[in-house]
């Protein structure tokens, strides 16, 4: 994966200690290189970018896009479920072509 600075915003105060589920501790002072992992397991110390969300979700299906929605809807971070759904969206939209060329 790219630099994950491009698609996450740390939303903690920097020096910020994030304890996993092992219970390892990490400070947090900049968005980790697995943030990713952090994020979809529903950590709230991650936000995603809007401007970036389609490229690092351009390989997702429309189920695992739903799930994320599902994982990410407690946090309540509203630009983010609004992105997330905006890409169901355009992830329908893209299936449902591909299924009428298969036709």
């Amino acid at each position: 994966m790219a630099d994950t600075n491009q698609f996450f915003i740390l939303t903690v105060t920097k020096g910020s200690v994030m304890i996993g589920a092992d219970g390892s501790k990490t400070t947090l002072n900049d968005v980790p290189k697995n943030a990713l992992e952090h994020w979809q397991s529903g950590n709230y110390a991650f936000c995603l970018k809007k401007d970036t969300a389609a490229e690092l979700f351009k390989d997702y299906s429309k189920e695992q896009i739903q799930k994320l929605i599902e994982i990410r809807m407690p946090i309540g971070y509203k630009a983010e479920l609004e992105t997330l759904n905006s890409l169901l969206k355009n992830s329908s939209k893209v299936q449902a072509a591909a299924d009428t060329k298969k036709k």
